[in-house]
């Protein structure tokens, strides 16, 4: 039985005795290795402080909970300057900093949370041998830490719903990756058409400095500065760029006509007069103003 469990423990910790209970099993370890790094300045220091007892669940064994009781130790920092003088020992294979469970059980854990959800999860936990109440799985799954998502490249859109036969919802998947990315609260095109906007906007982001370069060179041609981007890396197609470049056109027609401001026509001028002041743009009610008090703009 030692030896079986020595093998289950981390390799960073090494098992002194091993005090079997009724119900669980309580394994008395100790660290390995005789120094450590500061977590603030990483400066390595066998210089031990004090010592206290970390307790740490970890996976079941044979149907039983097992327990460990650590013995750990804080350092002093071998580093004068370093504002961190006093550290605990840092254990990353084994668990994190201040948690009461082994990064193993953790991961068990947090699969079931996502998997079956609160309550049902610590109902399954209980059974399987690492008890836990439903409110810490979801405190778990809340903290979790995701890798950010990569653009997506081929898409697939369906509707699904949320109240069968009386609300519907849009629901978009990563096909190559297998995955859930959106889900919409309706099923119109708009919101879908919005969606794909915000998803080009990603795909462009990392190339939005070099396309603005070249336009301000005077490069317009869409397939030219697809091929250009391409050959940096860029993944999308040939149509995100043509409506990118449309855009941008846009803009550029919008900017050049609001730089000079042109007078209304005498029909507008009468309907100016009747209209309401503060829904007027500035210059367009200082016309106004002028031509109640008589003077007409040149």
């Amino acid at each position: 039985m030692f030896h079986a469990l020595c093998s289950l423990v981390s390799p960073e910790l090494s098992i002194v005795q091993i005090l079997p209970q009724a119900d669980k099993v309580m394994l008395v370890a100790r660290t390995k290795s005789a120094v450590s790094f500061c977590p603030c300045c990483g400066c390595r220091t066998g210089r031990v402080h004090s010592h206290y007892v970390r307790r740490l669940t970890d996976l079941p064994w044979q149907e039983r909970i097992v327990e460990i009781r650590l013995n750990a130790r804080r350092f002093r920092c071998a580093n004068s300057q370093c504002p961190r003088q006093i550290f605990t020992e840092r254990l990353p294979e084994t668990a994190r900093p201040k948690a009461r469970r082994t990064s193993r059980l953790r991961d068990r854990q947090l699969a079931i949370g996502f998997a079956v959800g609160g309550e049902p999860g610590a109902r399954l936990s209980h059974r399987l041998g690492m008890p836990t109440s439903g409110d810490t799985l979801l405190r778990m799954i809340r903290a979790a830490e995701f890798k950010p998502l990569e653009p997506p490249r081929v898409i697939g859109i369906d509707d699904w719903a949320w109240r069968k036969g009386q609300r519907y919802g849009t629901i978009i998947c990563d096909l190559e990756r297998n995955r859930v990315i959106d889900l919409l609260p309706n099923r119109n095109a708009n919101a879908v058409a919005s969606w794909l906007g915000c998803a080009r906007c990603v795909l462009v982001d990392p190339f939005r400095d070099y396309l603005e370069k070249r336009w301000e060179e005077g490069e317009r041609r869409g397939q030219q500065l697809w091929t250009e981007i391409k050959r940096r890396g860029f993944e999308g197609s040939k149509t995100i760029i043509s409506r990118w470049t449309a855009a941008r056109k846009q803009r550029s027609s919008t900017a050049a006509s609001n730089v000079r401001w042109r007078p209304p026509s005498r029909r507008n001028c009468a309907r100016l007069l009747s209209k309401e002041p503060r829904s007027l743009d500035q210059q367009t009610e200082r016309f106004r103003w002028r031509c109640m008090r008589g003077r007409p703009a040149c």
